[in-house]
């Protein structure tokens, strides 16, 4: 396919250079476009400085997210701020603003598959706010939701109900039940549920999710996306496909509306689509989304990381799916193999279906010989 000069010359939106090195390279942090989709990592990082180190590490323009590593390196420098400020002041409020910084970073490390520093973070975190705010404040409830869905994609499912019900109870209480925060509980609660097989709490407690989500923030929202992805897997785990399909969809064009094509979050939802088309028999399709989601991955994640690994396990999926067994069979060895030595749980999601596709695929070839 052709590239237009547009796609080939990219220059930095700040410094307007489009020199691109290895030690200062040009990066995509965010969900802007066109002309403002470039910038030099060194200066994004100067802006950050300048701006007194933004806490929600988000792009100014876009207003979403920064993702990555790049949004690894802004939280570090958070963090090494606030470590320099607390030791000039032994103020509750920058000990509490070190305590955010811990957790920001956590927040961004996890997606990298860093499950050894995250853990230490959010726990440090979490000390902090309880000694300082009291165990019962809305700041102890979000590191206790964090440390829930550390330990739900490490696989400790029984580790991550217990923070989780904690997060809920304490929002609950001081939030009200129709806050945004509330519904985020909601929906955390509803994966784990999920993933212990209560099918019908988790389902009843991420619709309530989603029903505040739209009602705050409306239903065009990347956070609205991010919760109709959750259903759409519950629902498919219930044998509905053309509604998982329908959610998964309505989930993308969400995404692509509001981040652009090339965003993290857009290869989960190819990923996704790609094994719907797959279960419904669509193999030509199945594979095409597969194949996007890693070309869009490739772009963010190393090979070893969790995230990849998963969706290079579903493309052997899919190639299975395909007849493709010898392929199949390949990518899903690499990728169980890779989560093995990631240290993920046996009992983990990933591992658990990885390896029972593995057993399906050598017991077919067995039999073929």
């Amino acid at each position: 396919m052709a590239h237009t000069d547009e796609e080939n010359q990219k220059t930095c939106k700040i410094c307007l250079d489009d020199d691109n090195q290895s030690d200062n390279p040009m990066v995509t942090p965010c969900a802007c476009r066109g002309s403002a989709a470039c910038i030099h990592l060194s200066c994004l990082k100067r802006w950050h400085a300048v701006s007194n180190y933004p806490s929600d590490l988000k792009c100014p323009t876009c207003k979403q997210t920064y993702f990555g590593s790049v949004a690894v390196e802004l939280a570090r420098m958070n963090l090494n701020a606030s470590r320099i400020a607390s030791h000039l002041s032994t103020d509750n409020q920058q000990v509490l603003r070190q305590a955010t910084a811990m957790s920001r970073l956590a927040q961004v490390l996890c997606p990298q598959g860093e499950y050894t520093e995250t853990l230490m973070l959010y726990e440090e975190s979490l000390k902090i706010r309880i000694r300082v705010l009291g165990p019962g404040h809305p700041h102890v409830a979000n590191c206790l939701s964090n440390l829930g869905e550390l330990y739900r994609v490490r696989g400790c499912y029984d580790e991550a109900l217990s923070f989780q019900k904690r997060a809920l109870k304490i929002r609950e209480k001081t939030l009200g039940l129709s806050h945004p925060d509330t519904a985020t509980s909601y929906n955390n609660l509803g994966v784990v549920l999920q993933f212990k097989g209560r099918l019908s709490e988790a389902y009843t407690h991420m619709n309530e999710a989603v029903k505040i989500y739209e009602r705050v923030y409306g239903p065009d929202h990347s956070s609205v996306a991010s919760l109709l992805n959750n259903i759409a897997g519950l629902v498919r785990t219930q044998g509905d496909l053309e509604t998982t399909l329908k959610l998964y969809e309505r989930s993308l064009r969400i995404r692509e509306k509001v981040l652009g094509c090339e965003h993290p979050t857009i290869a989960e939802s190819l990923n996704n689509l790609a094994i719907v088309h797959s279960d419904l028999g669509h193999a030509n399709i199945a594979e095409e989304f597969s194949t996007r989601c890693l070309s869009i991955a490739s772009k963010f994640y190393p090979e070893t990381h969790p995230e990849y690994l998963n969706y290079q396990g579903n493309f052997g999926i899919v190639l299975k799916g395909n007849g493709r067994y010898a392929e199949a069979k390949s990518y899903i060895e690499k990728s169980l193999k890779g989560l093995q030595q990631r240290k993920i749980s046996s009992l983990h999601v990933w591992v658990v279906k990885f390896a029972s596709q593995l057993q399906s695929i050598n017991t077919f070839m067995d039999h073929a010989h």
